[in-house]
């Protein structure tokens, strides 16, 4: 399963200290990370994604490839109230502005070093084509499977999205 750290999630870093996250702070030159405030109301910190091992009490892996994407891994399922849309899943985007269709998911990328601005993209392929395509977070108008609520997905995954489309 794929997911990112959200606000209210509990990490724990490879040095072992847990955190608790307080949003996303964008891509720095190290890499992505989040704003953490320790468990005990300790002082606010920033905690890189190369640096978290788990997310609310579950192992994790981060996923990094040449084309600058940043995801983490974990085996099972991880219970949250809005999911990500998953590899091989469907999911439906009005990325066309003219009608909706249906894609199915690829990969996740977390936010590409020259296109910051574009949020969380979802690499997909058209039903029925092989043509690999972008879909931010703020195009999708529903995930297969899943009870959605576009506003509450987008507030839910704010620091992922476009900038302005929240």
């Amino acid at each position: 399963m794929i997911i990112v750290p959200v606000a209210g999630d509990r990490i724990l870093t490879s040095k072992g200290l847990p955190s608790k996250v307080l949003s996303y702070t964008n891509y720095k030159p190290e890499g992505p990370a989040v704003l953490v405030e320790g468990l005990e109301g300790g002082a606010t910190d920033t905690v890189f994604f190369k640096d978290i091992v788990e997310i609310n009490d579950q192992k994790v892996k981060l996923i990094k490839n040449a084309d600058g994407y940043n995801v983490f891994e974990l085996d099972g399922f991880f219970k949250r109230k809005f999911q990500l849309p998953q590899p091989g899943e469907s999911i439906s985007s009005d990325v066309s502005g003219v009608e909706t269709r249906q894609y199915e998911v690829k990969r996740l990328n977390l936010h590409v070093k020259n296109q910051l601005s574009r949020g969380m993209i979802i690499y997909c392929t058209e039903k029925d084509t092989n043509e690999v395509i972008e879909i931010t977070l703020s195009q999708i108008t529903d995930i297969a499977h899943y009870l959605f609520s576009r506003t509450k997905f987008l507030a839910y995954y704010a620091d992922y999205s476009e900038k302005g489309t929240t």
